[in-house]
C-alpha cells in the first residue's frame, strides 16, 4: 500500500469479511477493521488480520458512537462496509455519520435486521411474506398460535444469525416451550431476545438468492437450491446446495421476486444473502441479510463454476462502479460448470478420530476439492445447527446430472453414519 490508496472500513470483519478484505486489497484499497464492540476487537491480531488490515478501530460502548466517527474521520475511509451480520446495523450508521456515498439508510436498518419488521415491510408493499406474530408476552404467544391453527410453525430470535435458535414445532405445547428457552437468552449476536418472533412455516423448496447492490441496481451473483433435513426438535440441518442456472422458471421468479424484496427493505449498496422458500404459492422471503454469503465460500471453486464470486463482484462495485454497471447491462450470469457443495454434519460429540469416506469420496467423478475439514485427533461436537459445520466437499463437473448425483451419493452416506468416526470422548 502507498499511503495514497483509497481507504475503506470492514465492520465486524469476521467469516466472509476477511475474504472480502482480501478481495479489496487486490483491487488497491487500505482496509481498516471496525469492531461493532469488545468481542470482535481480536480479529486485526489474527495472522490473517495482520496481514489485511492496515487499522484497527473499536466501539468500545454502544453509547460511544461519537467519538468512534472522529477517529474514523480522521483516518478517511471513502467507504464502510458490513463484514458479518453482528456489523450491519453499526455500518449503516457509520455510513451515515461520516456521509460516504455508498451505504443504506439507518432509518431503515430495522427493515434488514429485523425479522419481523422484515415481514411487515413486505406485507405494506404487497409483496409474499410470512404470517407472524413478535411479542414476549407468551399468552399473546398462545393466542396467536391458537388463532393460526395450523403446524408446524417457526420459533425464534428476531435479530440472530446461523439458524440459532431456529425451532420448528408441530404442537402448541412444543411452541409455547421454544418461546419459553428464547425469551431472555442471550443471541449468537450478543444481544437479549426481549421478545420472540412466531412465523407460520412455509413448506417446499429452500433456496439461497445472493445479490450485490449498487445505486439501488441489483446483481444476483448466484442462486443455490438447497437440500436440508429436520433436527428432532428443531431446525434444519444443511445437507449440501447446488447451483443454478439464473434464466430456468423458478430461477427467473427468484430473481424478480428477490430484486423487488430488495427495494422494498431499502437494499441501495452491498451484498445480500437471500434465503426464499419455493412454495405451492411461488417464491416467499424466509429472510435478507445486509451481508455476504457466510463462510463455505471457496473463492476458485467458485470462479471456475461462475466467473466470478459474490465477495468479488461485491469489491468489483467499490473499486469501478461503472464496471458493476457494465456487468449489470451484460445479464443475468451464465454457469462455466455446474457445482455443488455437500455439508458434513457430525452426529455426535466427541474426538475426530477418523474420516474412513474420504477415500470413497475423493473416487467420485465429479469431486473437486474439501475445505474446512477438521484434522485426526480435534474435539468436534454434534451438528445442531449451521454454525461450526465440520467441512464441506466440493463437486465440479460440466454434466449437471453427475454433480447432483455425486452430492446425493455424499448424503446417503452421511445419513448412515459412514463417513466419519468420532470417539465417545465428550470435546472439552
Amino acid at each position: 500500500m502507498t499511503g495514497t490508496d483509497p481507504r475503506i472500513c470492514v465492520v465486524d470483519g469476521i467469516s466472509t469479511g476477511l475474504h472480502l478484505a482480501r478481495e479489496l486489497r487486490a483491487r488497491g484499497f487500505e482496509c481498516a477493521h471496525v469492531a461493532s464492540g469488545p468481542g470482535y476487537r481480536h480479529v486485526p491480531g489474527t495472522e490473517e488480520g495482520k496481514e489485511l488490515y492496515a487499522a484497527s478501530f473499536v466501539l468500545e460502548d454502544a453509547t460511544d458512537v461519537e467519538r468512534l466517527v472522529r477517529d474514523l474521520r480522521a483516518w478517511g475511509p471513502v467507504h464502510v462496509t458490513a463484514g458479518s451480520e453482528p456489523g450491519v446495523e453499526l455500518a449503516d450508521r457509520l455510513c451515515e455519520e461520516l456521509g460516504t456515498a455508498a451505504g443504506n439508510s439507518a432509518a431503515t436498518t430495522v427493515w434488514r435486521r429485523d425479522k419481523y419488521a422484515m415481514h411487515e415491510r413486505l406485507r405494506e408493499v404487497g409483496l409474499p411474506h410470512a404470517r407472524q406474530i413478535r411479542t414476549a408476552e407468551r399468552d399473546a404467544a398462545a393466542a396467536w398460535l391458537s388463532a393460526h391453527g395450523s403446524y408446524p410453525v417457526v420459533v425464534k430470535p428476531l435479530d440472530s444469525s446461523c439458524s440459532d435458535g431456529v425451532q420448528v414445532c408441530d404442537s402448541l405445547g412444543h411452541a409455547l416451550a421454544a418461546f419459553d428457552s428464547l425469551l431472555g437468552r442471550r443471541n449468537l449476536i450478543g444481544r437479549v431476545n426481549d421478545e420472540i418472533l412466531v412465523q407460520e412455516y412455509l413448506s417446499g423448496t429452500q433456496y439461497f438468492v445472493n445479490t450485490v447492490s449498487w445505486d439501488g441496481e441489483h446483481y444476483v451473483s448466484d442462486i443455490w437450491r438447497l437440500e436440508r433435513r429436520p433436527r428432532p426438535g428443531g431446525a434444519f440441518l444443511f445437507e449440501s446446495m447446488t447451483l443454478r442456472p439464473s434464466d430456468g422458471e423458478v430461477e427467473t421468479a427468484l430473481r424478480t421476486y428477490t430484486v423487488a424484496a430488495l427495494d422494498a427493505l431499502g437494499f441501495r449498496h452491498g451484498a445480500a444473502h437471500c434465503e426464499v422458500m419455493w412454495t405451492p404459492d411461488g417464491p416467499v422471503l424466509v429472510e435478507a441479510n445486509a451481508r455476504l454469503m457466510g463462510a463455505s465460500i471457496d473463492s476458485a471453486t467458485f470462479t471456475r463454476a461462475l466467473g466470478h464470486t459474490q465477495t468479488g463482484v461485491l469489491a468489483d462495485a467499490y473499486a469501478d462502479p461503472a464496471a458493476f454497471r457494465a456487468k449489470l447491462a451484460a445479464g443475468p450470469y451464465i454457469l462455466r460448470e455446474h457445482l455443488a457443495e455437500a455439508s458434513f454434519l457430525f452426529s455426535r460429540t466427541g474426538r475426530l478420530s477418523g474420516f474412513p469416506g474420504r477415500r470413497a469420496i475423493e473416487e467420485l467423478p465429479s469431486f473437486h476439492s474439501f475445505v474446512g475439514v477438521p484434522e485426526t485427533g480435534t474435539p468436534v461436537t454434534q451438528t445442531v445447527d449451521t454454525l461450526g459445520t465440520p467441512g464441506y466437499a466440493y463437486f465440479l463437473h460440466p454434466d449437471r446430472s453427475v454433480v447432483e448425483r455425486d452430492a446425493r451419493t455424499v448424503q446417503e452416506w452421511q445419513r448412515a453414519d459412514t463417513l466419519f468416526t468420532i470417539s465417545e470422548e465428550i470435546a472439552s
